[in-house]
């Protein structure tokens, strides 16, 4: 018996393959047909070889691609809801279609009032009242 190549080792275990999942596919569809009564119209037994194994290969990939974004889903649902909520200025909200001279004014007002936090109040300093005076 002469040594067989690689490609018809592969086209071997291909086939081998191909009618395992065939049958699975029958007995899958049979439990359709019977338990569900849904019939697909599908006979496994018409197509070729590589035509199950394509379907099959597709599939898997299918539903790991489905798998994944469910995973990606979940993860970043997750990470929203770690995340503190953004705090709120309380300045005022400028409107997108503002007019340039709102805009002019509002920073203005915000740079008064920065001006405003950033001064150093003034120690008071004490009446002096009169020695020989009496106090009210």
């Amino acid at each position: 018996m002469a040594a067989r190549s690689w490609q018809d080792e592969l086209a071997q275990q291909a086939e081998e393959g191909s009618a395992r999942l065939r049958e699975m596919l029958s007995v899958g569809l049979g439990f359709l047909r019977t338990e569900l009564g849904l019939d697909l119209g599908l006979e496994p037994k018409r197509y070729p070889g590589w035509v199950i194994l394509v379907g099959t290969g597709a599939l898997g990939l299918l539903l790991l691609f489905l798998l994944g974004y469910g995973w990606a889903a979940a993860c970043a649902g997750a990470r929203k809801k770690r995340r503190s909520p953004p705090r709120k200025r309380e300045e005022t909200v400028v409107a997108p279609g503002a007019a340039p001279e709102d805009l002019t004014l509002l920073k203005n007002l915000r740079s008064e009032e920065q001006k405003k936090k950033n001064r150093k109040k003034l120690p008071e300093k004490p009446k002096v009242r009169p020695a020989g005076g009496k106090s009210a």
